[in-house]
C-alpha cells in the first residue's frame, strides 16, 4: 500500500511483488525465481533504484533498469 500510495507509476503495472509475501529479498536468486515460477515467465521488465538488484533481475534473465526517477519510466510508455 506504501509503494501504491507514494510512487503512483507502480499503480499501472500489473503485478507487485513484496519480499515480506515471497519469504525471500533482494537481491537473493530465489526472489527472482519465486516471481518468475508465479508468473510463468522470465519475460518480465523491472526497475529497481538498486544497481545490485538490477545486477540480479538481469542474472535471472530479466529485462532489468536502474531506476533513476519517474523520468526513465517513460522510454517504457509509463507515465509518472
Amino acid at each position: 500500500d506504501y509503494l501504491l500510495a507514494n510512487i503512483p507509476a507502480i499503480a499501472s503495472c500489473t503485478h507487485h511483488f513484496v519480499s515480506c509475501d515471497l519469504g525471500c529479498v533482494k537481491p537473493e536468486a530465489a526472489y527472482f525465481d519465486a516471481i518468475s515460477e508465479r508468473l510463468g515467465t522470465r519475460d518480465i521488465l523491472f526497475f529497481d533504484d538498486t544497481p545490485a538488484n538490477v545486477t540480479a533481475a538481469k542474472a535471472a534473465g530479466w529485462q532489468a533498469w536502474h531506476y533513476t526517477g519517474q523520468t526513465c519510466l517513460a522510454d517504457f510508455g509509463i507515465s509518472p
